[in-house]
C-alpha cells in the first residue's frame, strides 16, 4: 500500500511541471488472463433446445433437449496489440490504441460435458443417430459470429488506455493506467458433426464495457512489462440475460504480461 500512495503522491505532484517533450512511439504485444466468474443458472430452453440437424432428418426420434442449465465462464485469456504514444516532462505519459483478440471461453475448446446425445449424454460416443448438440458460452468482440472456426480468428475487441509514470527516482519503473473496452457474453449451440462444431445460433447475454485500473512494473532492463489491477465490467443484461438467470461479479481481477516491439 505505501508503494501505491508514494507513487500516486509523485504523480499528482508531477502535474505541476509538465514540460512536454517530443512524443515517441512503439508497438506493444501482451496476453491478458482476467477472472470472470461468469456464471448461467438457468440456461433458457430457447438454447437447449437444439433441433436434429437438417442433414440427420431421419432421426427425428433420437435427440431431444440438452439437460444440463448450468454453465459457467470463470476465465478469460486474450491477446492484445497496442500502438502507444509517449511524452516526458517530469512525469512520462502514454495513450495507447489497440486491439484485444479473445481466445477463450470460445466454442472451439467446449468439453464432452456441454454435449449431448440421447444414448450417452455427456460424453463423445456417438453411436447410431443424429449429429451430438452443444451448449456453450463465449465471450466476444465487435465482429458478428458468422461460422465456428472463422469466427475464433475475428473474435477482436478495440481498446484505448492511459498510463502516467515517474521519469526518476526511486518508483521510475512503476506506472498507473486505466484502460476501456467493450465485449459482450453470447450463449451459442450447434452441432458437432463429424468432429467439427458447426454453428447454429449465437445470443447474448449480457454486454459489458470494463474498466481496467492497474499498477504496472518496467524492470528497466528489458521489453517486458507485468501488470496487475482491478476490472470493472458492470453487466447490461438483455431479455435473454434475465431469464438465464446470470450471476458475474460486477468487479473481478486481471492480470498482463507485456512485451515492447
Amino acid at each position: 500500500m505505501k508503494l501505491i500512495v508514494s507513487l500516486l503522491v509523485q504523480i499528482v505532484l508531477g502535474f505541476s511541471a509538465v514540460q512536454m517533450r517530443a512524443a515517441d512511439s512503439h508497438v506493444e504485444f501482451g496476453t491478458v488472463y482476467t477472472y470472470l466468474g461468469y456464471r448461467i443458472n438457468d440456461m433458457p430452453l430457447s438454447v437447449r433446445n437444439v433441433p436434429v440437424h437438417p442433414d440427420d432428418s431421419g432421426y427425428q426420434s433420437n435427440q431431444g433437449p440438452i439437460e444440463r442449465r448450468q454453465f459457467d465462464a470463470d476465465h478469460s485469456v486474450s491477446i492484445g496489440l497496442s500502438y502507444l504514444l509517449e511524452w516526458e516532462g517530469r512525469l512520462r505519459y502514454r495513450v495507447g490504441f489497440g486491439l484485444n483478440w479473445f481466445l477463450y471461453p470460445h466454442e472451439l475448446v467446449y468439453d464432452n460435458a456441454e454435449r449431448n446425445y440421447s444414448s450417452a449424454v455427456g460424453t463423445s460416443q456417438r453411436g447410431e443417430g443424429a449429429a451430438l448438440t452443444f451448449v456453450g458460452l463465449e465471450q466476444r468482440g465487435v465482429v458478428p459470429p458468422f461460422d465456428a472456426i472463422g469466427d475464433y480468428f475475428l473474435n477482436w475487441t478495440p481498446e484505448v488506455r492511459f498510463e502516467v509514470a515517474p521519469r526518476e527516482g526511486r518508483f521510475r519503473n512503476f506506472f498507473v493506467g486505466a484502460s476501456l473496452s467493450y465485449f459482450n457474453v453470447r450463449a451459442v449451440n450447434g452441432w458437432d458433426r463429424f468432429d467439427r462444431l458447426e454453428l447454429r445460433d449465437s445470443k447474448v447475454l449480457s454486454h459489458h464495457i470494463p474498466l481496467r485500473m492497474y499498477l504496472g512494473w518496467n524492470p528497466g532492463k528489458g521489453p517486458f512489462k507485468w501488470l496487475i489491477g482491478a476490472q470493472i465490467q458492470p453487466a447490461i443484461k438483455t431479455s435473454l440475460g434475465k431469464e438465464a438467470n446470470i450471476d458475474a461479479p460486477p468487479v473481478t481481477v486481471f492480470t498482463a504480461l507485456g512485451l515492447e516491439l
